[in-house]
């Protein structure tokens, strides 16, 4: 299973790493354990990232710590960090915002549809 981490559970991983700060969400918890194991991968964008960092700007020494920490989780868990290339931000753009809903949830919905592979399917992949 795949699943597209938001800004506000990303931030709340890494500071479970930063900080040992517990994780209350019993279903990030549980998405945590299974990629700790190598069981579900879970995936976050370098935008969520970049909305953590901006709400932790006030707080330097933190937003120094998270950037190698968002680097080597891949080393310590199964999640994949996903950049918004130039051809990602193309494709929001003519495709998929339409400015009805918060870009966050958009972009979470096609980095889910881009990790996909369905054989005998058109995936956004192919």
């Amino acid at each position: 299973m795949n699943y597209c981490l938001n800004s506000t559970e990303l931030e709340c991983l890494l500071l479970l790493h930063l900080e040992d700060k517990a994780i209350e969400n019993v279903t990030l918890k549980s998405l945590y354990d299974n990629a700790i194991q190598w069981q579900d991968k879970l995936l976050c964008l370098t935008f969520s990232f970049a909305r953590i960092l901006e709400r932790q700007r006030g707080s330097a020494s933190l937003t120094q710590t998270m950037i190698p920490e968002l680097f080597s989780m891949p080393e310590k868990m199964f999640i994949d960090i996903q950049e918004c290339s130039e051809d990602f931000v193309d494709y929001m753009l003519r495709h998929e915002h339409s400015g009805e809903i918060d870009l966050e949830i958009s972009l979470l919905t096609v980095a889910r549809k881009l990790s996909e592979h369905c054989y005998g399917k058109n995936t956004l992949r192919d």
